[in-house]
């Protein structure tokens, strides 16, 4: 014979029990997509600086012209320009998130007070070049310095930049930020 702490729980126990679920899951879900699209537009201006850096570096050990480009939407193609009047070898390309796009938002500042109205720009292009002694020039191999701005479009507080000097080849990153009610960037 069962006794009645044998017999399980009540339908009324369960049905609580899954509101208290349902409840908790219903204030998660928001901030966890929140988290992903915060998780891939830093993903996304991680990868821009790495292929900057990593551009410069292999121009550096193959000494050879090393070409980044910044495709829009999303693209960046590193390659490498070969000798002897050949055509470019291409080092690799990458596709960013779908929903990240190069894009300056409605940004009105930028780091490091580098100038420009662009998405993407090294002195007016989409791409720069690394010499085998790690300066950055344009297409007339004039020392170029040049911003990359990544954001999820019409959504300001995503937008990262980086940022490259072309005389000593440094890249930095940044996020656009509101600190004590001021925007900046971090």
């Amino acid at each position: 014979m069962k006794s009645k702490t044998d017999q399980g729980y009540t339908l009324i126990e369960f049905m609580v029990v899954f509101a208290l679920i349902l409840v908790v899951a219903g204030f998660a879900i928001p901030g966890i997509q929140s988290a992903v699209q915060h998780s891939r537009v830093e993903t996304a201006a991680q990868t821009a600086t790495f292929e900057i850096r990593r551009a410069r570096q292999l121009a550096m050990d193959h000494r050879r012209v090393h070409t980044i480009t910044f495709t829009a939407p999303r693209t960046v193609t590193i390659e490498r320009q070969e000798t002897g009047g050949n055509p470019p070898t291409q080092i690799s390309q990458i596709q960013l998130s779908p929903d990240i796009a190069f894009n300056r938002n409605t940004v009105s500042t930028n780091p490091d007070q580098l100038v420009s109205s662009l998405a993407i720009d090294f002195n007016g292009a989409i791409f720069v070049r690394f010499n085998p002694d790690g300066s950055a020039v344009d297409a007339s191999g004039q020392i170029c310095n040049g911003l990359v701005f990544i954001s999820r479009p019409g959504d300001v507080n995503s937008t990262r930049a980086t940022t490259l000097f072309g005389s000593t080849g440094r890249v930095r990153g940044f996020r656009h930020a509101q600190k004590n009610g001021i925007w900046g960037w971090q």
